[in-house]
């Protein structure tokens, strides 16, 4: 009896390496680079991962575009241990200068997550320079979906955020009507940028690197 559809087995990929899963014993693992994952009742245990593609319904982590840049993986579907992103947030909380030897991307990752986990929906844009959106964050409620637009700034300690960086994401915000931003950051914000986001504090959030070791400790 197999242990997976072979259609979901088909639009299942690594999330190391990208690489195809195939069936190892009473696991899945990856072809490429060996990666295992457990099976618990047909589907892949802690599944976190991304669905490309509006055919693809399953709870996702976050979806990035770029991948399915790739022709041969259109479709596909990462693969990503909860169990490993555990670990992350528990070390990080405990040793928060660790931060700053992420590198940009996976910044954007950690935030990702912790967004999932507070029950938004996530999509990461392509790792590039996206004009002031690394994450679009839907909230689907009983009024309506919300989209927030989240930018992430993995900065030094000594390097603070702006107004001139705090104003460009609002002026997204306003270009694509989402229903708000949010600025996270390993740094602080100038007081030009805190006094700014008190005028628009119903369209803008500020998350300095305080409040982001709070997030990570919860």
């Amino acid at each position: 009896m197999p242990l997976l559809p072979e259609a979901l087995l088909q639009i299942l990929a690594c999330p190391a390496c990208k690489g195809d899963i195939v069936e190892r014993g009473p696991m899945i693992a990856c072809k490429s680079c060996g990666i295992r994952f457990p099976v618990n009742d047909g589907l892949p245990l802690m599944l976190l991962s991304v669905a490309i593609g509006p055919d693809v319904e399953l709870n996702s982590l976050y979806e990035d575009p770029s991948f399915a840049e790739n022709t041969e993986k259109a479709g596909k579907v990462l693969l990503f241990c909860e169990e490993h992103w555990d670990e992350i947030i528990r070390c990080l909380a405990k040793q928060p200068n660790d931060l700053y030897s992420l590198d940009p991307r996976k910044f954007e990752e950690l935030i990702a997550e912790l967004l999932c986990r507070d029950g938004l929906r996530v999509q990461l844009t392509p790792a590039t320079r996206d004009g002031g959106r690394d994450i679009l964050a839907f909230l689907d409620t009983s009024i309506g979906s919300h989209l927030h637009l989240v930018e992430c700034k993995r900065f030094a300690p000594h390097r603070p955020i702006t107004v001139e960086l705090v104003r460009n994401l609002y002026g997204v915000v306003e270009a694509e009507r989402a229903t708000s931003g949010l600025l996270v950051t390993t740094s602080h914000f100038t007081r030009d940028a805190l006094s700014f986001r008190q005028i628009v504090r119903h369209r803008l959030t500020l998350r300095d690197c305080e409040d982001l070791k709070e997030w990570l400790r919860r």
